[in-house]
């Protein structure tokens, strides 16, 4: 868990609670190891039930969507960064960037998945 401290800037203690990003992280089996306040919220799965099971068993839609292949992307050292992709069932849309992260060694241990979700305004009459 050490590990994933300033992979982005951001302290374990911060993306826990970052109150804008959806961040989870992922070991070379697809098994939860990190799963912060806004998956929760996001996703209806608290980190107790998350956390140490296989992302495919927590979200069972992955086994069908292409994006997992931006975490074994950067389970194989490259870093991944996708911009305004569309929300399937609301509106609006979201950036993911998914990280490699390495231990001591330099060896890569895990994938760190960030979700910003940007959603569309619309203008209501007052």
């Amino acid at each position: 868990m050490k590990l994933l401290e300033g992979v982005i800037g951001l302290s374990i203690e911060e993306m826990q609670k970052h109150p804008a990003l959806i961040i989870n992280a992922f070991d070379s089996n697809h098994t939860v190891i990190f799963w912060n306040d806004r998956c929760t919220e996001h996703f209806k799965i608290s980190s107790e039930k998350a956390i140490g099971k296989k992302l495919e068993d927590v979200l069972p839609w992955v086994k069908t969507d292409e994006k997992v292949l931006f975490i074994d992307r950067a389970l194989l050292g490259k870093n991944m960064q996708i911009f305004n992709i569309p929300y399937r069932l609301k509106k609006g849309f979201y950036d993911q960037q998914v990280y490699a992260v390495r231990n001591e060694k330099g060896a890569v241990v895990a994938a760190l998945n960030v979700v910003e979700e940007k959603f569309v305004q619309t203008n209501t009459p007052a």
